[in-house]
């Protein structure tokens, strides 16, 4: 994931993905639903249908294309990724 550009996002709601490129696509799939929050790695493109929210507005506008620097998990936050 390091050194990964973000070429797209999309959500249903409860899951939201994230395509990244370096040297190949794959895709981070975040599900929050409340009884099995989970973070997956997808090497094919996840079957999630896209609907527009404003998270998925946000971050288009402020991260799409950037590429990723540092991954963090802050315990001290609970299931908190910075």
């Amino acid at each position: 994931l390091l050194g990964a550009q973000l070429q797209d996002l999309w959500t249903n709601g409860d899951q939201i993905v994230f395509e990244f490129y370096k040297q190949d696509s794959f895709w981070i799939l975040i599900d929050s639903s409340q009884n099995s929050p989970q973070i997956l790695y997808f090497t094919k493109k996840p079957s999630v249908a896209k609907k527009p929210k404003p998270l998925t507005v946000f971050l288009s506008s402020h991260a799409k294309n950037l590429r990723c620097l540092s991954l963090e998990v802050n315990l001290s936050k609970g299931r908190v990724v910075e």
